[in-house]
């Protein structure tokens, strides 16, 4: 094993944060506020989250719980 790096915890820190993000603009961005001023907030948000939870679903070792929880 290879000794811990404060470098490599950096790097995948910041990669890990664009991509939460990048997920956050693409589903609660633009779609969800076009969703809300036609259907209300409410159902914005139920579908932007089950796209969001399906978006999750080919992650590896998914189960219906951790979907239920993505959703």
């Amino acid at each position: 094993a290879e000794p811990f790096s404060v470098s490599a915890l950096i790097v995948f820190l910041v990669l890990i944060l664009f991509s939460a993000i990048v997920e956050e603009v693409l589903f609660r961005g633009f779609p969800m506020q076009r969703l809300q001023e036609t259907f209300g907030p409410v159902p914005a948000v139920l579908v932007t989250s089950l796209v969001f939870g399906w978006a999750h679903a080919g992650n590896l070792s998914v189960t219906w719980v951790a979907l239920l929880n993505t959703f």
